[in-house]
Order: structure tokens, then C-alpha cells, then sequence
């Protein structure tokens, strides 16, 4: 499937390129099914395939709603299969609105160490002056 009819499908997640090569993902207050869920890791690959520069992800979850476990296993899954691209081409960080939620996520980090170090936000602006340093870096 190609890039545009891949971003099209996806609509549980809100895309935004205006920062370009920073991408914001906000997740939408909608059911996400197996299907939706692979179409966004399908996505998420083709960026970092065509991208002529590193990308980074910002993945906003503030909206979402809870995600079922096989998604978390499936994401967690696809992101060790995909580690070698993945840290080539991107970086990513977390912004969660909820302070209980993004507190919980940092010492989850923490604690298994097989989970990649992803800075986590509170404020979409703070990761975005994140993102934007980050590019400055690379």
C-alpha cells in the first residue's frame, strides 16, 4: 500500500507534518482494532523508509483511550523487530496530558530495562522544543 492511501486509512490517529521531520501522533478517543493498529506500524516503517533525514515521533496520548494488551504486546513486538531502522532513522518521545499517566510510563522506563529511555511530556509544547533541539543535534 503507498504512503498517502497508508495515512488516509489511519483514522484513529490525527498525523501532523507541519514541523517536518517532526510528526505528531495524536491518538483520537476512538476504538483502535487490529487492523488500524498495523496500518499505523505499516505507516510509521514507510516514514522512516523514505525519510532523507532522521524523523522524530511525537506521540500524543492524551485523547486515547485504553489500549487492550495484545496491542501494547503487538507494538512492543514490532518495535524490537524494527529496532535497527528505528534507531537509525528516528526518535521519538510521549506527551500524556495526565501527570498520574506520564509519571507511571517514566518509572515503567525505568524499571524494564528492555523499553527504550523515551522522554515523556506533560505539554505537547515541551516536547515539541524537545523535538526541535533534537533536530539541531542531528
Amino acid at each position: 500500500m503507498d504512503y498517502g492511501t497508508l495515512e488516509k486509512k489511519i483514522v484513529h490517529i490525527k498525523i501532523d507534518k507541519s514541523n517536518y521531520p517532526i510528526i505528531i501522533f495524536e491518538s483520537l478517543p476512538t476504538d483502535s482494532t487490529d487492523e488500524l493498529l498495523e496500518l499505523f506500524l505499516e505507516y510509521q516503517l514507510e516514514t522512516c523508509k523514505q525519510a532523507s533525514q532522521k524523523v522524530i515521533y511525537i506521540y500524543d496520548i492524551s485523547k486515547a483511550k485504553y489500549m487492550p494488551a495484545k496491542h501494547r504486546i503487538r507494538i512492543a513486538t514490532w518495535t524490537k523487530e524494527n529496532r535497527n531502522i528505528l534507531e537509525k532513522k528516528t526518535r521519538s518521545c510521549i506527551v500524556n496530558t495526565s501527570i498520574i499517566i506520564a509519571a507511571m510510563l517514566q518509572c515503567l522506563m525505568l524499571v524494564d530495562k528492555s523499553i527504550e529511555r523515551t522522554p515523556v511530556f506533560t505539554k505537547r509544547e515541551a516536547a515539541l522544543a524537545w523535538a526541535k533541539k533534537e533536530i539541531e543535534l542531528l
